[in-house]
């Protein structure tokens, strides 16, 4: 008899192959035959995505894990791209894949006794399940019955709060955490009890679901109490201006030094500065390793004080890595608001920081762009040097150009003035004040910088190089991010972490090039070059807008129409061509 593939080929080969296969292959494969089954299953199960699960799906997939351990155990990544509705009433109705019986009740009580404290706590969870038409309740539990989870994206949705979810999430991690750490004992509850929670260190995306309005930030509050939190990461999160009510709010019911997280990202957001010291205030010291902040969403109505943030990261002075701190592409502070306050800070009491990410207004403050007589003093250029501290070894510049000011004239001058020579005192004092620093990192929008202000960019980045520093220039915000130039939001300190986008695509962003300063001959000609070439293409667009707004309104065939779409008047592959061949290379999109 002749032998079957799986016979012939190694095992490791067969796995190999199978792992290359596209996941909707996968069910097939596993009806091939048993060995193919059991090396195909893994990789079934591994990554999960549920895209629209508003009326049927999760009832059936949480049922099928909470029956099945071992295939639970398989879940690595857990991706849910669109929200489920909001429960205004119980139904009745069934929407278990089973029949109803006592097979069912058993395994649905057993489980709310498992994650609750008292026999009253489980018997309200449980009559939540009990007819498998409340996703809150389905959710909260599914995710603790993933022990292998690594990596979850949930979007909540645009400005709904899923109660049952935010109310039943912390008893269940309050129960897990009091097992883990054998804290609490109740005598009329078991003493052993054999919960399935998540046991590997897990990253979370907490993405907002829409472009022009924030997501309320109590879900970030939620899942940051994960017992095996690594990472969190969060997308246009914001909260209003109203102070939190405390009997309510997620936050302040956040237990003080109990969240091991070590990495925490949040862009284009804004928290009110209660819930930041509530949030900061859960972390552990010497456990926080990176910190990102990126304030921005405009719908957010919250204050910025930048002395409470800074105060809020004392405790992490002697231990905290890596720190980000920027805002959004446009100018948060550009009204003048009273209530804001973005003040100067320094950094030299972090100690232990190595790697700086920081916006010119956390290092100037608000008047460093908006007080003329301030800019015209010599002590404005030491700034940057006198906030940095001495064990850095990467700065990153973001947001290195001149900001708009509401009715007031925008300080074109403090680019080639101030900015680059506070850069440049810096590169020139490394071996006295900065000896570890090694790399450089400068982010600007193309278009809004002078074209003589290159050839000063230039030379400090050959100063650079003298002085043992690389330099890397990241150009953005050449064309529209709702354009076809764009590419998915990336995330970590080198842009190299990469998250499933939400079906609302929140976190796109015109694609940026990063320019390493050593490999070109004449920078200041290649910065020039693509400027012109993109403000050449800015112009298509702008034409092509104004020729399509004097059309009127458009059928909706019209609107369909390829030949309206005002991106055809670009051509993206030669865009694409011109800057790898300007710059000699083809990774210049993606970061470094």
């Amino acid at each position: 008899m002749a032998c079957s593939i799986e016979e012939k080929l190694p095992e490791e080969l067969l796995d190999f192959m199978i792992s290359l296969a596209a996941w909707d292959c996968l069910p097939q494969l596993c009806l091939v035959s048993k060995t193919i089954n059991r090396l195909a299953t893994p990789h079934l199960y591994a990554d999960i995505h549920l895209k629209d699960f508003r009326i049927v799906g999760l009832p059936a997939f949480a049922y099928f894990m909470f029956t099945s351990p071992s295939h639970a155990a398989l879940v690595k990544s857990l991706v849910i791209l669109d929200t489920w509705p909001e429960i205004e009433e119980p139904s009745k109705e069934w929407a278990w894949p089973c029949v109803k019986g006592p097979h069912l009740e058993t395994l649905l009580r057993k489980k709310c006794a498992e994650y609750t404290f008292n026999d009253k706590e489980a018997f309200d969870m449980y009559k939540k399940l009990e007819f498998g038409t409340n996703n809150d309740a389905i959710l909260a539990f599914l995710l603790v019955s993933l022990p292998g989870l690594q990596r979850l994206n949930i979007n909540f949705g645009i400005g709904k709060v899923h109660i049952d979810f935010v109310t039943m999430w912390p008893v269940i991690m309050n129960r897990i955490t009091s097992i883990s750490g054998s804290a609490l004992h109740l005598s009329d509850r078991p003493q052993k009890v054999n919960t399935t929670a998540p046991s590997v260190p897990i990253d979370v995306m907490v993405p907002g679901a829409e472009t022009r309005y924030s997501d309320f930030t109590v879900y970030l509050a939620t899942l940051i109490q994960l017992p095996n939190l690594r990472s969190i990461y969060a997308l246009k999160l914001g909260d209003n201006e109203e102070d939190p009510d405390p009997e309510t709010n997620a936050f302040a019911k956040l237990k003080p030094r109990s969240c091991p997280v070590e990495y925490i990202e949040m862009r284009i957001s804004r928290l009110h500065m209660l819930n930041f010291q509530y949030l900061l205030d859960a972390t552990i010291p010497g456990k926080l390793k990176s910190f990102s902040y990126e304030v921005g969403n405009p719908s957010a109505w919250c204050d910025t004080d930048h002395q409470i943030i800074m105060e809020s990261l004392q405790p992490h002075h002697n231990s905290l890595t890596a720190l980000s701190l920027s805002h959004e592409d446009y100018y948060p502070y550009k009204w003048g608001n009273e209530s804001d306050r973005p003040c100067p800070c320094s950094f030299v009491a972090f100690s232990a920081l190595e790697r700086l990410q920081v916006a010119p207004v956390y290092i100037w403050g608000h008047e460093g762009f908006t007080d003329k007589a301030r800019l015209k003093t010599p002590e404005t250029i030491e700034m940057l040097i006198n906030a940095l501290p001495k064990n850095l070894s990467e700065l990153w510049i973001a947001k290195a150009h001149h900001q708009e000011i509401e009715n007031k004239d925008p300080a074109t001058e403090f680019v080639p003035k101030f900015l680059l020579p506070a850069i440049e005192l810096v590169v020139q004092s490394k071996s006295k004040s900065f000896p570890k620093l090694e790399s450089l990192r400068i982010e600007l929008r193309l278009l809004d910088w002078e074209t003589e202000w290159f050839d000063d960019l230039a030379s400090l980045c050959r100063k650079a190089t003298a002085n043992g520093i690389q330099s890397t220039i990241i150009l953005h915000g050449m064309l529209d991010r709702y354009g076809d130039l764009v590419e998915k939001q990336r995330w970590g300190w080198n842009e190299d972490v990469d998250w499933e986008p939400s079906c609302y695509s929140t976190d796109r962003q015109c694609a940026r090039i990063w320019v390493n300063a050593a490999e070109q001959q004449d920078l200041a000609q290649t910065l020039r070059d693509l400027r012109a070439r993109f403000e050449e293409e800015r112009g298509k667009l702008d034409t092509a807008i104004r020729e399509l707004v004097e059309l009127g309104y458009l059928c909706w065939d019209c609107q369909r129409d390829p030949a309206y779409k005002v991106d055809n008047k670009i051509d993206l592959d030669q865009i694409a061509r011109f800057v790898e061949e300007r710059l000699g290379t083809k990774s210049c999109w993606n970061g470094s």
